[in-house]
């Protein structure tokens, strides 16, 4: 958020809160993470073509310009699968069911935040979040139904901007329409780091199972981890050649992770999301962040404590190789 629109918004607090008695909120505001009724059209505009989101009955143009990638995980996150696209109908763009959805007057759904802000506030001890397209409306609301959605467009839930619910509540500063609603087809409300990556999903189920590569996505940062292969004694020399050499997945451009995105990984909660399937019950690995005496860095994906080591000591469990 750039300046001004911090000083807007301090602004609006403030003139707001005098005088105003603060209650608890009654308003019921519930997008739901579960909506049989949400789709997702294609729809074809002359021979260019584009995805339009439908909840309760408006159209939300879903918009990652040339990133297919992104715009499929964007779909993925409303919980709409690529089979269950494949039998949604494609409409013209001067169709009656485009013209009734009004996409005009909706904010677009994009991979990236810029031009759109995140809120958060505490609607009868719920916590709620909340899109804003100050290009559209500046204090329009629109609640946001499951976590998936918000991370598919770029944003991080720790960075979203804290209001007061008497905002929307009681002085009106805000608006939030119970038709505003973005739901989900399918999905939830609780935090997610971690996605298993498009191409390694062979199954197309959303699990790492079978014969699959284990690549994970982490959504903070879209680094991508290979799952640990073995556990094997190494010192850091062979750690680096390991990732190194790796060809796995489709991509032969591993490495091993620097100190800093180890550390993220273990505050995004690796351990306690991807333990199983990707680190192999084992927590450490070496990074490539040297001291300036010449030692290495290991980094415990659990508790992200981190110790340094000489390149020349042995240790198991050691590797994870990751990619940009």
């Amino acid at each position: 958020m750039n300046l001004l629109a911090r000083l807007s918004l301090l602004f609006l607090t403030l003139i707001t809160a005098c005088g105003v008695e603060q209650k608890p909120s009654t308003l019921q505001q519930k997008a739901s993470p579960n909506d049989p009724t949400v789709k997702v059209h294609k729809v074809k505009d002359g021979p260019a073509e584009f995805y339009v989101y439908v909840s309760k009955g408006k159209g939300y143009r879903i918009d990652c310009g040339a990133d297919e990638g992104g715009t499929r995980r964007l779909i993925e996150s409303l919980g709409i699968s690529l089979a269950l696209l494949s039998t949604s109908r494609t409409f013209n763009i001067d169709s009656q069911e485009y013209d009734d959805w009004n996409v005009d007057e909706q904010p677009r759904l994009t991979c990236q935040p810029e031009g759109k802000f995140l809120y958060r506030m505490d609607l009868q001890g719920e916590e709620k979040y909340f899109l804003a397209e100050p290009k559209l409306s500046a204090t329009r609301l629109f609640n946001i139904g499951c976590t998936g959605l918000i991370e598919a467009m770029g944003f991080a839930l720790n960075q979203s901007y804290l209001i007061p619910s008497y905002l929307l509540t009681d002085t009106k500063v805000f608006s939030a329409e119970d038709s505003d609603d973005l739901n989900c087809y399918s999905g939830s409300t609780e935090k997610a780091n971690w996605e298993l990556n498009d191409s390694a999903d062979v199954n197309g189920n959303g699990l790492c199972d079978g014969l699959e590569d284990c690549v994970y996505r982490q959504i903070s940062t879209s680094l991508l981890w290979a799952k640990r292969m073995d556990q094997g004694l190494r010192n850091w020399s062979a750690a680096a050649a390991y990732c190194d050499k790796l060809d796995y997945s489709g991509f032969s451009d591993w490495r091993l992770p620097t100190k800093d995105e180890a550390l993220k990984a273990a505050q995004d909660e690796m351990w306690s999301e991807v333990k199983v399937t990707l680190l192999n019950n084992a927590p450490s690995t070496w990074t490539s962040t040297e001291t300036t005496d010449g030692k290495l860095y290991i980094v415990n994906l659990s508790s992200g404590n981190g110790a340094t080591f000489p390149k020349t000591y042995v240790t198991a469990n050691s590797v994870m190789c990751v990619r940009k």
